[in-house]
């Protein structure tokens, strides 16, 4: 156990280290050992707090090229059809929604860069993390492996996960 901050949360938590022996089966039959795992826990949502939350920048650049380029194939087709008489509004609307479209999704993919960047901020968060203390647990932590009597739970002393 140790205090962490969770990207989820986006708060201070009590993180868990859980170990457990993984195994492949099928029907509940086991097949292959994986072996021992460990894995890390959010006291608050459970979740693994260091676990990325956010959408990585390749993704919306790759989708918001792909509106881009939909967008500018409307606008050869929008340009390229004759305005008829019956929804010569819309076509007209269209002419000019569609340029703008992929302008703006060029502009904020491409060249607007409002992305912040997490790895700076979750570890600036994570500086100003307070390392665990007695008063956390409520029972005086014994000293040599620090192990909370009431509830066994061993505390994680290392500053490195």
């Amino acid at each position: 156990m140790c205090k962490d901050f969770c990207n989820r949360c986006e708060a201070q938590t009590l993180a868990e280290q859980w170990t457990s022996f993984d195994v492949m089966h099928l029907y509940f039959i086991p097949l292959v050992p994986l072996g021992w795992r460990r894995r890390w826990h959010c006291g608050q949502c459970g979740e693994d707090p260091r676990a990325r939350t956010r959408t990585s920048s390749v993704s919306k650049k790759l989708g918001l090229g792909v509106l881009a380029f939909l967008c500018l194939l409307m606008i050869f087709v929008g340009w390229s059809v004759p305005v008829m008489p019956p929804d010569e509004g819309l076509s007209w609307a269209l002419r000019f929604a569609f340029p703008l479209a992929a302008g703006l999704s060029l502009y904020f993919g491409f060249i607007c860069n409002t992305r912040r960047n997490d790895d700076v901020r979750n570890a600036l968060q994570r500086s100003q993390v307070l390392p665990l203390s007695d008063e956390d647990c409520r029972v005086p932590l014994l000293q040599p492996v620090r192990r909370c009597p009431a509830c066994g739970v061993q505390v994680d002393t290392s500053s490195q996960r």
